[in-house]
């Protein structure tokens, strides 16, 4: 049933898709550094 209505929407759920991949790369983008900068100082003493 919802991948119905999601295939009906059309436009507005190519947008809502679009949105969602570019708040999933920023996040990838902006979480790596984070993620890297705590694995250092966790490993380090």
């Amino acid at each position: 049933m919802g991948n119905w209505e999601i295939l009906t929407w059309g436009p507005k759920s190519l947008v809502a898709l679009l949105t969602v991949m570019t708040v999933f790369v920023l996040i990838n983008r902006f979480s790596w550094p984070l993620v890297c900068t705590f694995r250092c100082t966790s490993v380090l003493p």
